[in-house]
């Protein structure tokens, strides 16, 4: 007789995500397969009763979460197994390979008695699918190659089920790489491919753009290695077009570092400040932020770059070095940092968090090298004095004696001698002789200068017109060759591989001092080739060669520091190539590239890549990004109460009429849009019968039934009233705003203003969009007329040179300084200077049609 005693056995199903854990419990348990199963978050389990050897048991089997974020939550459900169960899917190489993985994990959370004989089960699922078992045989070596993992990942996407599509961290990756090259590709790539939906990789960058800059940087630096945290930060503008935009629920293209203006109007940024963190010991470098600007000064860099220091510190991040170029408003920056012990150094600085620990200010040698040679081109004779040895004063100083004349014009002789011939000793070209003000900022036309084979044609060209200073030329494009290859050195073992033994890293041997002795001699060539006059003579600027004696004097004093000190870590090696703006100005080209290769970008783009720059980047150094993060569009006016201002402006609003305060023009247009927002979302609550409107509006429907063709429906009074209510409101407040805090202030207009209707959200969200969309076309339009109306040059040429005066007929131009504050234009007047102007602006008047330039979404 059997016993009827139950026994109760606990069984954990373990394996990667989608290898089908729940479908082999139902199936087993329940006897049914369903193919729309979705990804198991933290554990589920289900019973089942069996007889063994005569004996009741009930079976109580876990499944388990596969996926990494999930698999926390299983963990605690591990002990107490009696047994484990471990499935892989046979068709994916990469499952089985994991089961090791996924033993070991149990082994340690569930701690069982006997680990060495506790019963393990393997199962390999999916073996009809066998179209997708060819995959096995493709590469016998485990270490799979990437083209092999993609083609695995999309078979295994494409036998799930729609439902259950799952990303992990490498499809993600790959669409956003892809996406940010071009987004019309993308589109089309999706054609054929499994790829991630627009709206899968908008919500993960909406998710990162609302993470604060503090969570974003302890999210990166808490995973890194103690010595991976030391850092640089590079800082450096990118030129934009100076434009507003609305997209998202917010204005784009406004200027941050101006607030208070005379007009009470903000500025369109022409330029962004970013600040870029290079960690030392690793290849992660990411924009730490992006900050519009239209008139950047030393006093808001400090203040941006003090706070940035501040939030990386607190994250665990150790700032070594900060780079910039050496333009003015970068020089009086530098002069803000408080210096570390002597003042005599102020390349040396105190940290902002740990004074005991100094931060080092340093100039772009790149910018350097280029602000030499454009010193060169544009010296009134086009020469530089270099020194050639040196000597030391009574007072102790170390001056520049025999100077050599390093002449331009020898450099356009040899280029004018090798034109004729087809094989050439230099790398002379038109345009690095003579090149344009954009051209003067490619790295590659000064090193066609700056290069041995220029010096060495100089010294061995046999052209007739030989003089000596060619060889003094050639003796100074040595000289700066030598201090270039130091400064631009990236790799320990470049030397070797370029054979030169000029390209040297900075280290404690013999080589080490020989450099640091290079740069030592730099900082007097500096000072020696200091202008002390105007106009300069054959000399450096002012600028120039400070900056080239502070970047020096810099470089020698951090490498010291970073040779022989322990904090942050300790070298054993310094690559001067390494504290360069490459890597930035490298980004900024990136984001020309994602704004279809364009030079000027908007802010917009530029904000928009640089969100899906940082979604990839996070994904790629598997940093969590935290599922309660808002999705949406948040921002710090969303939350933004009325001010006194918004106050005053409503109360004068409910004292005066609504129809009154805009002009009838408007108010057809507005009539207009209103009748589309109420046919799209209410029309049943939001719409009359224009027959039946009441007298007050019927004047304002005759542009709307002019267009009638009876699709358009009519707007109620009140719904009218509502946006015209909306629209005076954006016309005149000052303040900021976004389509949140919009919405917020709008929704309570019906009680405001007590209008006998209830309007959907929808609706209220279509009016916003729709007024903020036409406010930044406004507002850019107003900008453009205010920069054209400043160009009193450009206006003048225009009227000069036109066309129509050589036919006898003057167009004047008139631009107003202040463009009339209309949203809704409803006409266009053109002023004629002629003595049949009277009967052509009456010809022109009759023929143009009232225009109506409205924007819906």
């Amino acid at each position: 007789m059997a016993s009827r005693k139950k026994v109760l056995l606990k069984v954990i199903i373990l394996g990667d995500s989608g290898v089908g854990k729940t479908s082999l419990m139902n199936q087993y348990v329940a006897k049914k397969f369903s193919n729309q199963y979705k990804a198991t978050i933290g554990a589920d389990f289900l019973t089942k009763e069996v007889m063994v050897d005569d004996r009741l048991v009930t079976m109580q089997i876990w499944d388990t979460a596969g996926q990494e974020r999930f698999q926390s939550l299983g963990v605690a459900f591990y002990r107490g197994a009696d047994g484990c169960v471990l499935v892989f899917d046979v068709t994916m190489p990469n499952t089985f390979r994991s089961l090791d993985s996924w033993r070991d994990e149990f082994l340690i959370q569930a701690s069982p008695r006997d680990p060495e004989n506790f019963p393990f089960v393997v199962i390999g699922n999916k073996i009809d699918l066998e179209n997708r078992g060819l995959l096995r045989c493709v590469s016998d070596d485990e270490r799979t190659n990437e083209k092999q993992t993609f083609i695995e990942r999309q078979v295994h996407l494409l036998n799930s089920p729609k439902s259950a599509v799952l990303y992990d961290e490498t499809d993600l990756c790959l669409a956003f790489s892809w996406y940010t090259r071009s987004r019309s590709l993308y589109l089309k790539l999706r054609n054929h491919l499994i790829l991630p939906s627009l709206t899968t990789l908008r919500k993960l960058t909406r998710k990162t753009k609302n993470m604060s800059d503090v969570l974003l940087f302890k999210s990166i630096f808490s995973s890194q290695e103690e010595r991976s945290k030391a850092c640089v930060i590079i800082i450096d503008e990118i030129y934009v077009k100076g434009q507003i935009a609305y997209s998202g629920g917010a204005f784009f293209g406004y200027a941050e570092d101006v607030e208070d203006v005379e007009d009470g109007e903000q500025r369109a940024a022409t330029t962004i400040l970013a600040v870029m963190v290079k960690c030392c010991f690793t290849s992660k470098r990411f924009i730490a932020k992006l900050i519009p600007c239209c008139a950047l000064k030393a006093e808001f860099l400090h203040s941006v770059t003090k706070n940035v220091l501040t939030m990386l510190e607190e994250s665990g991040a150790k700032v070594v070095a900060i780079i910039n170029d050496n333009n003015k408003v970068n020089q009086n920056f530098f002069s803000k940092f408080q210096p570390f012990n002597n003042p005599d150094t102020p390349w040396i600085v105190k940290s902002e968090t740990d004074p005991s620990r100094p931060m080092f200010l340093l100039y772009d040698s790149v910018h350097i090298l280029k602000n030499i040679r454009n010193n060169w081109l544009t010296e009134a004779t086009q020469q530089l004095s270099y020194p050639t040895d040196f000597e030391e004063t009574e007072e102790g100083y170390i001056k520049g004696i025999n100077f050599v004349d390093a002449k331009w014009s020898d450099l356009r002789d040899l280029k004018k001698h090798e034109d004729i011939a087809l094989f050439k000793l230099s790398k002379l070209t038109t345009e690095s002789l003579s090149p344009t003000s954009i051209q003067r900022q490619n790295v590659k036309l000064v090193l066609n200068v700056f290069c041995d084979q220029t010096a060495k044609a100089l010294q061995n060209s046999s052209m007739s017109t030989y003089t000596p200073s060619m060889t003094s030329t050639a003796t100074f494009l040595e000289a700066v060759i030598k201090l270039w290859r130091l400064l631009n050195c990236k790799s320990p073992r470049e030397h070797i591989r370029q054979r030169d033994s000029d390209r040297i890293a900075v280290d404690g041997g013999e080589s080490g001092d020989r450099a640091l002795q290079l740069l030592s001699d730099w900082v007097e060539i500096a000072k020696s080739m200091k202008t002390t006059q105007r106009p300069r003579v054959k000399c450096l600027t002012k600028e120039t060669a400070d900056a080239l004696a502070w970047t020096c004097n810099s470089l020698s004093a951090l490498s010291q520091h970073l040779l022989k000190t322990d904090a942050p870590y300790r070298h054993e090696y310094v690559l001067l190539g390494f504290y360069q703006q490459d890597d930035l100005e490298h980004h900024f080209g990136h984001f020309r590239m994602s704004a279809g290769c364009n030079f000027y970008v908007t802010v917009k783009e530029v904000l928009n890549t640089h969100a899906l720059d940082v979604t990839n980047f996070l994904l790629q150094n598997k940093v969590t990004i935290e599922d309660d993060i808002n999705e949406k569009h948040a921002c710090s006016d969303c939350n933004k109460d009325l001010t006194d201002m918004e106050l005053i402006l409503l109360d004068d609003m409910q004292e005066a009429d609504a129809l009154k305060e805009v002009s009838p023009d408007e108010i057809q247009a507005i009539c207009y849009v209103a009748g589309y927002v109420a046919r799209k979302h209410g029309k049943d609550v939001l719409s009359i019968d224009s027959k039946d409107a009441p007298a007050a509006i019927q004047q304002f429907l005759r542009y709307f039934e002019a267009l009638d063709r009876g699709g358009l429906v009519c707007p109620s009074q009140d719904f009218l009233h509502f946006v015209i209510l909306a629209y005076s409101f954006i016309r005149k407040t000052p303040e900021t705003f976004c389509r949140n805090r919009l919405v917020r202030i709008f929704s309570d207009f019906s009680i405001i203003f007590q209008l006998e209707i209830e309007i959907p959200r929808s609706a209220i969200i279509c009016v916003v969009n729709t007024l903020m969309k036409r406010t930044a076309m406004f507002r850019q339009a107003a900008l453009s007329a205010n920069k054209n109306g400043r160009d009193d040059r450009k206006v003048a040429k225009l009227s000069s040179t036109s066309a129509t005066q050589k036919q006898g007929v003057t167009t004047k131009r008139t631009i107003p300084p202040n463009p009339t504050p209309t949203l809704f234009p409803h006409s266009v007047t053109i002023s004629l200077s002629d003595p049949e102007a009277s009967a052509i602006e009456q010809t022109t008047s009759a023929s143009l049609p009232p225009a109506v330039c409205v924007t819906l979404e």
